[in-house]
């Protein structure tokens, strides 16, 4: 560089500093002072710089890794909550840092996140090389190669403990695994979405007409009724997983509400197993699990045409449709009070129906975006304790807004993009 142009240079340098964050010039004598979410993006600009947490911190939207840093990062005690990584790159190094370098010190920090990835991925770092002191994480993390604090440590960590919840991925998706849902969809077409630092799978259900209400067992014709618009419908109804991951950090709501449990330490859970105990005004308030997600509810009318089948139906050509979601014979399909044991049980571990979709009869009483009686909203599918007879794609009942019980969950639905 021009010796005459170096000046300037770093007269723009140091104003871009002290226009970023509240004070400091990032020696270790006066380090930069981070309270935004901004002064932490602006991180990034100088990683070899030192910095002080003024404050806790609630980040909203997606975080992208710090990458290596080499600095000295303090957090005073704080807490940067709302760490939320979805990642599909088979070369991503995730967490709040992506990489801790050799001369990289991270102390008296709190993170709370929400990671999901394909490669590395720790709450603190995917890897660390350098200094990891009185650091302490929370959250969940999933990825092939996972750590509560560090996926990998090369380095030295001290005082430290990690509260994560680690989820190794080692299953290869049915679905291809998407972040947003592709464009005409057809079908039976079929959707891993990454969102949230879970995801969930969908189905598209194509526009169609059939019988709503029509039922074999009590010779029910039913009253002809059109879909007039596609959507994508969950393969399964929202696991206690699935919904612990959106919901954490929530500030009313629990993110592990269900009674059905997998031990008695505190917030344990059968994550496979549908999530319950949610009211409808629990999952469609203004920051409840829909909301997070950009999902909905299925109304009534579309969740008992992709009960049947959709227009793979048996009995879309005249004939008569199944009485359960996918067969005549209720074992075959539906979790009731007969084969159940008294509890819910991992989603899909009985048959599908025509569209692919599992857990349309029994398991939970999933609720729809329907009005039922009164102030009431319309419930499908009857659940764990429900009789055979309860569990029939025909039958509807009515549920209040804001109860809550152990057998009543739900399953999302998006609207296509075309």
């Amino acid at each position: 560089m021009n010796n005459l142009l170096k000046p300037l240079a770093i007269a723009l340098s140091i104003a871009t500093n002290l226009w970023a964050f509240t004070g400091g010039d990032g020696s270790a004598a006066d380090p930069f002072v981070i309270s935004t979410p901004e002064h932490l993006n602006a991180v990034r600009n100088d990683l070899t710089a030192h910095y002080h947490l003024a404050n806790n911190i609630t980040l909203t939207g997606e975080w992208v890794p710090i990458p290596e840093f080499m600095g000295t990062f303090n957090g005073n005690g704080h807490t940067v909550s709302g760490v939320v990584i979805n990642n599909l790159s088979a070369d991503g190094n995730l967490g709040f840092f992506g990489v801790i370098g050799s001369s990289g010190v991270v102390r008296n920090l709190s993170v709370d996140v929400n990671i999901i990835g394909v490669s590395w991925a720790g709450a603190i770092a995917a890897g660390n090389h350098g200094t990891i002191e009185e650091v302490r994480a929370s959250g969940i993390v999933a990825a092939p190669s996972v750590g509560g604090l560090v996926a990998y440590n090369r380095g030295t960590i001290r005082n430290s403990f990690s509260l994560v919840e680690t989820r190794v991925l080692v299953d290869l998706p049915e679905f291809p695994v998407v972040t947003s849902l592709p464009l005409n969809p057809t079908e039976g077409q079929g959707v891993r979405l990454v969102v949230r630092g879970t995801y969930i799978d969908l189905i598209y259900v194509a526009w169609g007409t059939f019988r709503f209400g029509a039922c074999a067992s009590t010779a029910t014709v039913g009253s002809i009724h059109t879909i007039s618009t596609g959507f994508w419908i969950g393969k399964y109804p929202v696991t206690q997983a699935q919904y612990q991951a959106v919901m954490t950090g929530h500030p009313s709501l629990s993110s592990v509400p269900s009674h059905f449990r997998g031990g008695a330490a505190v917030g344990s859970n059968l994550p496979n197993n549908p999530v319950e105990q949610v009211s409808f005004n629990d999952i469609t308030s203004a920051d409840g699990f829909l909301a997070r997600i950009g999902a909905r509810l299925p109304t009534e009318h579309e969740r008992e045409f992709a009960a049947r089948g959709g227009n793979r139906r048996q009995g879309r050509n005249g004939g008569v449709d199944y009485i359960w979601a996918g067969s005549n014979t209720v074992t075959e399909v539906a979790w009731h009070n007969a084969n159940s044991g008294s509890q819910t049980r991992p989603v899909g571990g009985l048959a599908a129906n025509e569209l692919g979709i599992h857990d349309m009869s029994g398991n939970v009483r999933e609720w729809t975006s329907s009005i039922g009686l009164g102030s009431g909203r319309v419930m499908r599918g009857g659940s764990w304790s429900s009789g055979a007879v309860h569990t029939q794609v025909a039958l509807r009942f009515s549920g209040i807004p804001d109860n809550r019980w152990h057998g009543y969950g739900f399953r999302v639905a998006i609207s296509p993009q075309f």
